[in-house]
């Protein structure tokens, strides 16, 4: 699985606004929601895989960079995931 592969398998899930952390604007999609449960251990191992270190708080998640999105998961092993989250990626500051 490449990033295009795992981008376009990001794009059809089902994603739902966490509405627990609203000062914290991001969604979260369900692998009891996703079709294919081995496909989506395969995306939650390419997140931990090839994310970008970044702390929240204490603590310290991989986050992969889409388009428009960064998606992280929570869970130290890929294969116990049950949520893969993303939050819309900051704007990058312009040089002039």
């Amino acid at each position: 699985m490449n990033k295009l592969d795992v981008l376009i398998q990001l794009d059809k899930m089902t994603w739902h606004f966490a509405k627990t952390m609203k000062n914290i604007p991001h969604e979260y999609a369900r692998r009891s929601e996703f079709g294919d449960k081995n496909k989506y251990k395969e995306i939650a191992a390419f997140i931990k895989a090839h994310g970008e270190p970044e702390k929240f708080f204490k603590r310290t998640f991989n986050y992969f960079h889409g388009f428009e999105y960064k998606y992280w998961i929570m869970d130290d092993n890929p294969a116990d995931v049950e949520i893969i989250n993303r939050a819309k990626r900051e704007p990058k500051a312009k040089m002039i």
